[in-house]
């Protein structure tokens, strides 16, 4: 069973319709078990383990402020975070692709840290609209990023994850 959790300044509103902005619920592949929401930090928790984040899961979200998205998932959907207000995002080295429009529009976007070695497949327009936001790949696979398909779009903007 996973759980996803995020800041927010309110609760996600939940609808099944792909239009609304909020949390498709269902935009996993798996029933959303419970959604609780305090202090500012929503938990959402699932039956089964989440392996795609699906179309429009997030769509227009623009109070999100953070998610954690689960070691589990293995693709991100066509524009499942269009829209969204978080400045920094994490996707774990299980996501091995990533889809149309993801985080297009994600104005407020800042850093994308990509924890995978070797680069997710990415669509196209995937960043678009996230004001030259900075990507923090493992140090190794800079170079294979900046010259992998679509990834090489955005090659000025890929850096080496911040050692601490």
């Amino acid at each position: 069973m996973d759980i996803i959790t995020y800041s927010a300044s309110t609760k996600l509103s939940e609808t099944t319709n792909s239009h609304d902005s909020g949390l498709h619920t269902n935009a996993f592949n798996t029933t959303i078990k419970s959604h609780t929401f305090e202090d500012g930090v929503g938990i959402i928790e699932f039956d089964n383990d989440v392996t795609s984040i699906g179309t429009n899961a997030f769509l227009n979200c623009t109070e999100l402020q953070k998610i954690t998205i689960p070691n589990s998932v293995t693709s991100i959907g066509i524009q499942a975070f269009n829209g969204c207000g978080f400045r920094n995002i994490i996707i774990p080295s299980s996501v091995t692709s990533i889809d149309m429009l993801s985080f297009n529009n994600c104005q407020s976007l800042r850093t994308v840290t990509i924890e995978a070695t070797i680069p997710p497949t990415l669509s196209r327009y995937v960043f678009d609209g996230t004001n030259n936001c900075i990507f923090y790949v493992p140090s190794a696979s800079v170079d294979a990023y900046k010259t992998a398909s679509r990834w090489s779009d955005y090659a000025s903007r890929i850096q080496a994850i911040p050692s601490n």
